[in-house]
């Protein structure tokens, strides 16, 4: 089952974290394939050069749903200090985050406006023998 797991003896619930993390886990894999096959569909192939680019989106991206699962957690955006009411700390590592994240996206080409700049790539289809044999044909006539 999804929500439970196997410590060797029985099962047992999921923590909270353990959802948490499972959850991340599975949108950072979507939408890292997302990137992946845009990032094909673009260029052809995706290059060995580019992974440590990818390990950074990744990162990032991690981060960033991680700092929103713990912001959409706190009671309070706002905690209170010997200066007075201030925002709370994770909203600000998450705009960083945010931040980060969209200067990688940017470089790879992956934001919507520098997606509607670029051109796709169409891969080059090899004709066979007998497709050129039959247009040789057809063009005959």
């Amino acid at each position: 089952l999804a929500s439970e797991k196997f410590d060797g003896h029985n099962l047992r619930p999921l923590t909270d974290e353990e959802n948490r993390d499972n959850k991340i886990r599975r949108q950072t894999q979507a939408f890292m394939k997302n990137v992946k096959g845009f990032l094909s569909s673009k260029s052809g192939d995706v290059n060995p050069e580019w992974e440590c680019s990818l390990i950074m989106l990744e990162t990032y991206f991690k981060q960033f749903l991680l700092l929103t699962w713990e912001i959409d957690r706190l009671p309070s955006l706002v905690v209170e200090t010997r200066y007075g009411k201030q925002p709370n700390a994770l909203l600000t590592a998450r705009d960083k985050s945010a931040v980060r994240l969209e200067s990688m996206m940017k470089q790879l080409g992956i934001t919507f406006k520098e997606a509607a700049g670029m051109e796709l790539v169409q891969p080059e289809i090899e004709e066979s023998d007998l497709e050129k044999w039959v247009k040789a044909k057809m063009n005959k006539e």
